[in-house]
């Protein structure tokens, strides 16, 4: 009795608000009703491509037959919406774990007011340290050495090295920059990318003294080639000096919010939605869902080709399709090139 009544009260709870938040798609609850609840999921993200919301849907009516799992999924319009959505799966009765296809700026504020709950972030590496959250992100060395490599290949135009915007200039002994160099020399450039720091692109103001920042480069950003690997986020501000460059970017961060480079993106790290709910789901059910950790998801697919028309290869989306392949079998290494 005690699960069902668990199950009519998470139920209740979605039906009594039938549109979470203003403009969004009307929550779905199509899983197959258990007969006895044992854990409730909620899922809140960014509605995906017609496949991948299809592919989730199908997951949920699983769980709830195999697993006796109730699962709600909140399809969003967009990232902003995350917040009010977060709001109210949090206050639901029976929910035991939200699983967050996007980061929401509410989110530590939320999880310390309902410490009962289990809260995981997919894609963001900047997740309060509560003990109630955890994060899931990508394989950080397979984004970083796809990113090597898909950079190259939208630079193929160019004689010249890509560029690669850091925050503050990476050592030669930074093992990122030592993955992304990986990824070029697979993609069989003999060429390093150039780095390009943030204070090289917008120096910082000079101090009191009228003296520049000191160790600060004052000389102008020398950008290269005809493709930008972002390994740090690149301010609006910072994008806003460059952008007449028609850069063709290359996104390493799994950050679902708006860009301003966004429309310049050709390849950016691929949604983990599917992995995710397979595999929190799982570990609530055998009960070793443990919070305070940053978990690394494996996947298939690791990067998308957001504009795979700018790339000179035509056929580069089918090879693409199987190094991820021979990325997750373990066939291919980044460390051995």
């Amino acid at each position: 009795m005690k699960f069902n009544r668990r199950f009519a009260a998470f139920a209740a709870a979605v039906a009594a608000s039938a549109v979470l938040i203003s403009g969004c798609h009307q929550p779905e609850f199509e899983q197959l009703k258990p007969t006895k609840v044992k854990w409730a999921l909620s899922v809140i993200a960014v509605s995906p491509g017609d496949a991948q919301k299809t592919a989730i849907q199908g997951m949920v009516s699983q769980l709830a037959a195999t697993q006796a799992m109730a699962t709600n999924v909140t399809w969003l319009e967009k990232p902003a919406d995350a917040a009010a959505a977060l709001d109210k799966a949090a206050a639901s009765p029976g929910v035991d774990l939200i699983l967050l296809g996007n980061a929401s700026d509410n989110l530590q504020a939320v999880a310390q007011k309902h410490p009962e709950k289990r809260f995981a972030v997919l894609g963001d590496e900047n997740v309060p340290h509560l003990s109630n959250v955890r994060s899931l992100t990508a394989v950080h060395k397979n984004v970083l050495f796809l990113a090597g490599f898909l950079a190259a290949e939208a630079n193929k135009e160019s004689s010249a090295p890509f560029s690669v915007y850091v925050d503050k200039t990476r050592p030669s002994s930074d093992p990122d920059w030592q993955t992304v160099l990986a990824g070029v020399r697979f993609a069989g450039r003999k060429d390093a990318p150039i780095q390009v720091s943030k204070d090289a692109i917008l120096p910082p103001p000079p101090s009191n003294t009228g003296k520049a920042a000191s160790n600060v480069t004052n000389q102008k950003a020398t950008l290269s080639g005809r493709s930008l690997l972002l390994l740090d986020e690149m301010p609006d501000d910072v994008w806003a000096k460059i952008r007449d460059r028609g850069m063709k970017c290359i996104r390493t961060d799994q950050s679902t919010k708006g860009l301003a480079y966004q429309s310049n993106c050709v390849a950016q790290p691929a949604t983990l939605l599917q992995e995710a709910v397979g595999e929190e789901s799982q570990l609530l059910q055998a009960g070793k869902w443990a919070a305070g950790q940053s978990v690394e998801l494996q996947a298939k697919q690791v990067f998308n080709l957001t504009q795979p028309e700018l790339f000179l290869d035509k056929d580069l989306a089918t090879r693409l399709d199987l190094i991820q392949e021979q990325l997750a079998s373990g066939a291919l290494k980044p460390e051995t090139w």
